[in-house]
């Protein structure tokens, strides 16, 4: 058996006149004299893939034996034999060094009720044991539910410890940071991450009447303080040390140990628990209070300096720490939304569309898999189509057309081009395949853009002449016809002769639904953005293509461009022009596949093709400075399979959608985003 001594490994971080960020990952390398507690037994929830691998080599103080599953959500369930107080759990993850795990850890003390610790990641830095603190709780059964890593869906452990890290004072405990977010429910002490309030997820700091207010019992107890509140006076005493602060609901006056002092606003009551000024925090209890415009409080026990100029990555790091997202899909297969800025959600935001692939992306440039639909909540995946030959670029292009009516595109066995399926929530197919290719973005009036070019139909399509079509309830409409309508204007377009053999992609319709705007490649690789009428009129050229680009409203468009637009070169940057690609205003900062908010406020987008790591920005409008990092996940097979990221909003601005690397698989997920907008 490996030896075990405990070795702490720090990271300290300089902030400005503040605080310093003191915040640990433990490495545990054998037996230790910190209070470690024996577990008499250890059970799960599923079996191991090998029955060599019996749970027990979780405990067996032996690193070279292990559990492991590749099912999600599983249950390991430690017991300790009798309630014991306990403060840390230390895990030692197979290929720890490289892998990051995500689960969350539960304590009870009759084995039935269970309340959530913390929902923690591991650092993916270390293959020996990691310490992982929280609050000191009286429990007799511990629960980690394992939620796989960054590469795949496995847990596997090599050894778990529990017990009192610190069993006697809190001057044994280093100087400690606690991370907070104005409208988030989670919290980090140090570099744990866990729940406020692990009953109430509704606990979080606000900001009333310009004043940042924050959970008094949770910061408090994080510093090893001791809280009293009496119900019949709404007196609440904090002892720490040799401190006593008194104070009073609805008064702004507090004592510390007897002299009267006074608050800018006073506590309050919310949620059933009592928030006080962000100020009470540092005047009353001695602690350094650094604060973001973003929302970010960072609390410490030290005072430092911070850099706003080499720390802003680090500050960026914290504030992404906070951001809560979830795969969409079912299972762990690879899953695609469609394209960028056309939410996969129903227009009333009640249910979500996706494809789930039978392969993962490989050498193959298409592949079979099932359209699925969910709630929104992600619950009650239902399969409601057989998707034969799916490709990897932007999914099979979902589009929702009203609360009951789906088009995507599939090329079905044996056809060599693709068609457009309208179908109903039931998989039932409406009307017949039409072979064209689905446009993006907004859908009005249910009518439906689509495109035919010699790309996708190279010996012609059913549909007509290349050109641009709408589909409204079984109806369909020529707006564009290549050869007659773009052919004659020369005077507009270079190598416009040759128009039938351009090129044509994201066709889009403006909010209103009187013009339609589509990219155009030439035949000497010109791109042009063009737009027109519904009724095929008033064609007009936008001038050379930004990189990605949407309506913004019904005359004007944001988008990102790296050629020169306007007379202005291209900068990268996500900006709004108006109809003759003249400047309007800087919408955000660097992007890439670019979609907004319904309420205009809002930008998400990804970074610049073959950019490694892949990353998801948002922005908020105005601003090029990003309001949180959504995503970043090294490229895996995004790039060299031609996968796009695609973000995109839900209908009420709160979550992103994105597809985000996992390993070598690509997955549909979201990110919850109201505690970034919700302030």
């Amino acid at each position: 058996m490996k030896s075990k001594s405990l070795k702490l490994t720090v990271t300290i971080t300089v902030f400005c006149c503040m605080l310093i960020s003191l915040f640990a990952f433990y490495d545990i390398a054998a037996e230790n004299s910190y209070g470690k507690h024996i577990i008499l037994s250890v059970s799960t929830s599923v079996k191991a893939d090998k029955a060599a691998l019996v749970p027990e080599n979780m405990t067996d103080g032996d690193l070279t034996t292990n559990w492991s599953t590749g099912k999600t959500e599983v249950q390991i369930t430690f017991d300790l034999g009798a309630e014991k107080n306990v403060d840390y759990i230390a895990v030692a993850w197979a290929n720890g060094a490289a892998r990051r795990y995500g689960f969350d850890l539960l304590c009870s003390s009759d084995g039935k009720d269970f309340s959530l610790l913390l929902s923690g990641e591991s650092s993916g830095t270390t293959n020996d044991l990691e310490i992982y603190e929280f609050p000191m709780q009286t429990a007799r059964y511990l629960k980690l539910i394992g939620k796989g890593n960054n590469q795949n869906s496995w847990t596997n452990i090599f050894e778990v410890e529990t017990g009192i890290l610190y069993p006697s004072a809190i001057s044994q405990r280093p100087e400690r940071t606690i991370r907070i977010l104005v409208g988030s429910s989670d919290a980090y002490i140090d570099n744990t991450k866990t729940k406020i309030d692990p009953e109430n997820h509704n606990v979080k700091p606000v900001i009333t009447d310009g004043r940042t207010m924050v959970p008094l019992r949770f910061i408090a107890e994080s510093f090893g303080a001791k809280v009293g509140y009496d119900d019949a006076t709404a007196g609440i005493t904090v002892t720490l040390a040799d401190k006593t602060v008194a104070m009073t609901v609805g008064s702004s006056c507090y004592k510390i140990n007897g002299a009267t002092s006074e608050l800018d606003v006073p506590p309050r009551i919310q949620e059933d628990r009592t928030l006080i000024p962000i100020r009470a925090v540092a005047e009353a209890f001695d602690k350094k209070v650094f604060w973001d415009d973003r929302g970010l409080i960072l609390i410490s026990d030290k005072e430092s300096s911070f850099d706003p100029s080499t720390d802003e990555a680090l500050i960026n790091e914290y504030i992404n720490g906070f951001t809560v997202y979830e795969r969409v899909a079912l299972d762990n297969r690879t899953s695609l939304f469609g394209y960028f800025g056309t939410s996969p959600e129903s227009p009333d935001g009640s249910k979500i569309v996706y494809v789930a692939y039978d392969e993962d992306p490989g050498k193959k440039s298409k592949t079979s898999g099932e359209l699925y639909i969910c709630n929104a909540d992600l619950t009650n995946h239902v399969k409601i189509r057989d998707i034969y030959n799916a490709g990897w670029h932007n999914g099979v292009s979902a589009i929702w057309l009203d609360n009951n009516t789906i088009a995507y595109n599939d090329r079905a066995d044996g056809d060599s081009v693709p068609s457009t399926y309208i179908i109903n929530t039931n998989g039932e197919l409406l009307y017949d395949p039409i072979e064209g290719v689905v446009g993006h973005g907004e859908i009005y009036d249910r009518t439906l853009p689509l495109l035919v070019d010699i790309i996708h139909y190279p010996n012609g399509s059913k549909l007509g002449p290349n050109g641009v079509y709408t589909f409204k309830d079984g109806v369909i409409t020529q707006i564009i016809d290549m050869e007659r309508d773009i052919k004659p204007l020369s005077n507009i377009f270079n190598d416009a002769v040759n128009a039938k053999n351009w090129t044509l992609t994201h066709a889009q319709m403006n909010r209103s639904g009187t013009h339609l705007a589509i990219r155009i490649t030439t035949t000497t690789n010109t791109n042009y953005l063009i737009t027109f009428k519904t009724d095929g009129t008033d064609i007009k050229n936008f001038g050379t293509n930004p990189l990605h680009w949407q309506w913004y409203d019904d005359d004007t468009f944001f988008g990102v461009h790296q050629a020169k637009i306007g007379g202005r070169p291209g900068n990268g940057m996500v900006e709004h022009w108006d109809g003759d690609a003249d400047f309007i205003a800087q919408l955000g900062g660097k992007g890439n596949h670019v979609s907004m908010s319904y309420d205009r406020e809002y930008i998400a987008t990804d970074n610049i093709y073959q950019s490694n790591p892949v990353v998801v920005w948002l922005y908020k409008k105005g601003s090029a400075k990003p309001l949180a990092t959504l995503m970043t996940e090294p490229a895996g097979t995004v790039w060299s399979m031609s996968v796009h990221v695609n973000p995109s909003f839900s209908r009420d601005g709160k979550k992103v959608y994105f597809n985000k690397p996992v390993g070598n698989k690509v997955q549909a997920y979201c990110a919850d985003i109201s505690r970034f907008i919700d302030k």
